[in-house]
Order: structure tokens, then sequence, then C-alpha cells
């Protein structure tokens, strides 16, 4: 019995090369996950430095941008790839060609994550994995020590669990626990505020990468990945290992085990349906990377099946949201474009106190903090021709006189030589009808 169930699980391992005939195609996968039908059930999932979701941010499923964010132990970025992706936002895409790679026909989703420690940091102690913050003892299905009893023997040696605990939880030492690790280059200030991530279609593999390529050799950590999580499966070999300061690591957590658009758990000889012990308190699985010994946490993802009211109340957000967009994209197209220079000011289609230039109105252009029919202008550029005080340069077809509609003068010689023509000005201070000087 035991034989048959490592065969099957080995087929199903991540990160296995077998057919990928066995995996369902999906014609439309490259879509959008824009369904407007109302779902019973969606996901959502949010990425950030602390338990605490205040301080957490969308993620794009299946997006090549990651989601960025810090905290006082280091700079990180996540992607996270789910097959068949139903949930929000619906920008996100159903598919990702994270899945067409021949390792991750049969992977269902992918969490992968690039960091930069802010100081060194012992791996001693940290941690990958699921922990809640309630109890679930009641939600627990009829079964479940006999999941954890496949999962430790066939997959993960390192899994530790506790899912009867006041707060349960189940964990492996994080160098163990990832399918992938690569190591990375020391990097200087300019590069951390930008750290690299990989590509959609081209998934993170093994190894390292300028002196990180040194660094495993020295640490003598084995080439490929199995042989490596086996290697920090032993307590003392996380005791040697530190994640240095300033020095990027790369990850990826990925299996073929629980299949989100199926809200189900599928092992080698048992498979078990989860909506049904679904609730409020269930509803959240959580991935930390974290401490147990010290209790800091580095980077927390939180995968959320919403339902009823709180998948009501998301939609509406989300609704709001994208409609606030739309208002703002047709505003910004509408808007008049004005750049404020130091020496000068650009005007591109704006009608200033009546005088036509280009095809918007504008009653005030404001320039450098001013308004423009008050302003001191010595460059401006107006219809390509360039007022400067050096120069001298005609500005033809324009009206810059306060609202003032009197008749077009041919010509008026100004301050510093410059020409207007049909341009009305009024250089008398004494006037009854003060102009602005441009001199």
């Amino acid at each position: 019995m035991a034989s048959k169930l490592k065969d099957k699980i080995e087929a199903l391992k991540p990160g296995s090369s077998t057919d990928a005939a066995d995996t369902t195609s999906i014609s439309s996968s490259n879509g959008s996950n824009s369904d407007t039908t109302t779902e019973k059930y969606m996901l959502r999932v949010s990425a950030g430095p602390s338990y605490d979701v205040s301080t957490h941010k969308p993620v794009i499923v299946n997006g090549d941008v990651p989601t960025a964010f810090e905290n006082e132990y280091m700079t990180t970025k996540v992607k996270v790839r789910i097959r068949n992706y139903k949930g929000l936002p619906r920008t996100s895409l159903s598919h990702s060609p994270y899945f067409d790679d021949a390792k991750h026909v049969k992977d269902q989703y992918s969490i992968g994550f690039s960091f930069v420690p802010k100081r060194d940091i012992p791996a001693a102690g940290t941690v990958w994995g699921n922990d809640f913050d309630h109890p679930i003892r009641d939600r627990l299905p009829p079964g479940i020590n006999q999941a954890v009893w496949i999962v430790k023997e066939f997959i993960d040696q390192g899994i530790e669990c506790d899912a009867y605990a006041d707060e349960p939880w189940l964990f492996a030492p994080a160098l163990d626990c990832w399918f992938i690790l690569r190591i990375g280059e020391i990097m200087i200030e300019e590069q951390k505020r930008d750290i690299p991530h990989v590509s959609e279609s081209e998934p993170l593999v093994e190894g390292a990468d300028g002196s990180g390529v040194e660094l495993r050799k020295r640490l003598g950590l084995p080439d490929s990945s199995d042989k490596r999580r086996k290697h920090f499966v032993k307590p003392a070999a996380s005791e040697s290992f530190t994640f240095e300061k300033d020095r990027l690591y790369e990850g990826d957590f990925f299996n073929p085990y629980i299949d989100f658009s199926k809200y189900s758990l599928k092992l080698p000889g048992f498979t078990l349906k989860c909506i049904k012990y679904i609730n409020d308190k269930t509803h959240n699985l959580r991935y930390v990377f974290k401490n147990r010994i010290n209790g800091e946490v580095y980077f927390v993802v939180v995968i959320t099946l919403l339902f009823g009211e709180e998948l009501e109340q998301a939609l509406r957000e989300e609704g709001e949201r994208s409609r606030s967009a739309s208002s703002d994209d047709s505003t910004a197209e509408a808007a008049v474009d004005v750049v404020d220079e130091r020496d000068g000011a650009f005007v591109d289609g704006a009608i200033i106190d009546g005088g036509t230039v280009g095809n918007a109105t504008v009653d005030e252009a404001i320039v450098d903090d001013a308004a423009f029919d008050e302003a001191t202008v010595v460059e401006d550029t107006v219809e390509n021709t360039t007022v400067d005080e050096t120069d001298e340069a005609t500005v033809a077809g324009a009206s810059i006189n306060e609202g003032h509609e009197d008749k077009a003068q041919p010509e008026v010689e100004l301050v510093d030589g410059v020409k207007a023509m049909g341009l009305q000005l009024d250089e008398n201070k004494d006037s009854a009808n003060p102009a602005t000087t441009i001199s």
C-alpha cells in the first residue's frame, strides 16, 4: 500500500516532468478574469510585511507585475499564480504562462518571491507554512490526520503540524520547504529600490548568480532542489546558514495538491472537498515566512475565499474603484497640459483670458504659482513661437488683457524689442486698463 502511494506521489511531485497530457487544457485560459456573472465563491489574494491585513496590498494573480513592500527586516516582492483563477481583482488573468512550463504543468498554484534582508538573519528557526490566530478544531474534516501523515511521510519530512491547537499551525524549515531557492548577488542601494523578479514565462530555477555561486559552494549546498531540501531537513544545516544583509534571495513554493478552482485538497489516496468545512473562521489560508524562535515576521500572503456578504461588499468596492478609475482617466484625457518650468512655461491647447491659443479654454493658467495674466514670463512657447527677452519674436492671434476686448493693435513695441501682432497690451501703468508686463 505504502509503495503504491509513494509511486502516485512521485508522479505528482512539484516540478515533476511527467507528461502534460494529464493536465486539462483551458482554451480560454489567456483571457482576463472578467466574467460579470455573480459567483457564489471568489478568491482574493493579498500580501504584506505583517499579519495585520491593513498593511497588505492586493495581489494581481497571474500578472507579471509583483506586489512590493518592506518592513524593518527586508524588502520583498511577491507573485502569486493560481491555475484557472476565479477571483478579484477582475483584471487578474485566469492563467499564467508559468503553468505552461514543463516543470509546472501539474502544479495548481505558486507563491514566488524575492527579498533582500536589511540585516543578517540567521536561518535557524525560520519557517514557511500556514497558521491561524484562532482555533479551527471544530471545522476539521475527518481524515485530516491521515492527510498530514501522507504529506510528512512522502512529500516533506520536515513538516510539523498541530491542527488542534488554539492557534493551529503547519510549518517546515524555510530552506527545506521552498521548492526552488536561488542565491543572488550583494545589491547596492540603487538596486535595492527595485529588486529583480522573474518573468511569468521563465519560472525560477535552482541555483545562484554572481557571488552567490561561490557562497553556495562554500556552504556545501547541493545543486539540485531535491538534495538541497533534504540537506536542510536536518536542524544543524539551518544553523550554519544566514540570510545575508543586502544579498538577493529568490524562492518559489508550489505544488499540485491544493486545487483552488475546485476548493479541494488532492493527495494520492486522499481527496477532500473543502467547501463544506469553510466558514468565516476558516476561509483564509495564510502563508507566512517567520522565525518561530524570536517571533519575527518577514512577509505574509493571504488567500481568502470570499462568499456571502463579504463577497458582495468586495464586489461593490471593486466596482467603485473601477468607476473612479474610469472617471480619473476621462478627466486626465480632457485636461490641459501645463508644464511649469523655472525659466519658462509651455502652455498647450488653451484659451487664456479670451486669447486663442490652441483649442481649449482656461480662464487662468497657473505658472510658477501665479495667474498667467499676472505672471512675468521670460520664455514662453505659444504655437511654436518663442518669446525671449533677448530675441525678437512675433506672437499672433492672442489677446491677454484681463478680459478687455478693445480693438486690436496692428503692432506694439514691447519693453525689450519684442513685437506682438494682433496682441493687445498696455505698458502704461497709469492707464485705466492695467495690463500684463512682459519683459
